[in-house]
C-alpha cells in the first residue's frame, strides 16, 4: 500500500521545491556525471521529496573533508 503526504499548496513551498530540484539536478549533472536518464529519474524523485542521491553525495564528498579538518568530529553512525 502506498502512502502519500499531501502538502499545502503554498506558493513559497513550490518555489522552494523548484529551486531544490534545479540545484539537485545541477549538482548531479556537473559534479556527479549523471546520465540524462539518471537526471530525469533524480528530478522525479526530488519532486516526490526523495533526497537520497543528494544525501549520499553529501556523505561521500563532504563528510570526509569535515573529518580531516576537524578531528573531534564524530559521525553519528560511529558513536558508541
Amino acid at each position: 500500500m502506498s502512502r502519500q503526504v499531501t502538502l499545502p499548496k503554498i506558493p513559497s513551498y513550490f518555489s522552494f521545491m523548484q529551486s531544490l530540484e534545479r540545484m539537485t539536478v545541477s549538482l548531479a549533472r556537473d559534479r556527479l556525471n549523471f546520465t540524462p536518464e539518471q537526471l530525469q529519474s533524480l528530478a522525479e524523485k526530488v519532486r516526490l521529496g526523495d533526497q537520497t542521491p543528494v544525501m549520499q553525495a553529501y556523505e561521500e564528498f563532504v563528510l570526509p573533508s569535515v573529518r580531516r579538518s576537524s578531528p573531534e568530529f564524530v559521525h553519528p553512525s560511529t558513536e558508541s
